[in-house]
């Protein structure tokens, strides 16, 4: 996305892209007091979609409690990487992909066996 002005068009898509793929409606969205999310053809199409829109307050990152805490392990484990293996700093933009690979494919839940009990 290259402009602001896109932002629109590129929620339309990821609506469609969300029903089709997971078979699931967007029912919340929650964003900050950017002016992106909040135009009239926002509203309009949130109202269209039976969406509720969710903001939260400005410069309070804590009520992004769950994106801050998996931004802020990302980069410890980026600069924990960084530091380990002495690598310079242009490596940054790389590792950080690596370790977002990484992290969103461990196993969130560990299901034990009957026996292991």
């Amino acid at each position: 996305m290259k402009n602001k002005s896109n932002v629109f068009d590129m929620f339309k898509l990821f609506v469609k892209e969300n029903e089709t793929q997971f078979h699931k409606r967007i029912k919340c969205f929650r964003s900050n007091k950017g002016t992106e999310y909040g135009s009239h053809t926002f509203n309009e199409y949130y109202k269209e979609l039976v969406i509720i829109q969710q903001t939260t307050a400005l410069y309070f990152p804590e009520m992004n409690g769950k994106s801050e805490r998996k931004n802020r392990t990302f980069t410890e484990l980026v600069v924990s990487i960084m530091l380990n293996s002495s690598a310079s700093p242009h490596w940054w933009g790389k590792i950080l992909l690596i370790v977002c690979y990484v992290v969103n494919r461990v196993p969130k839940r560990v299901t034990l066996l009957p026996m292991e009990f």
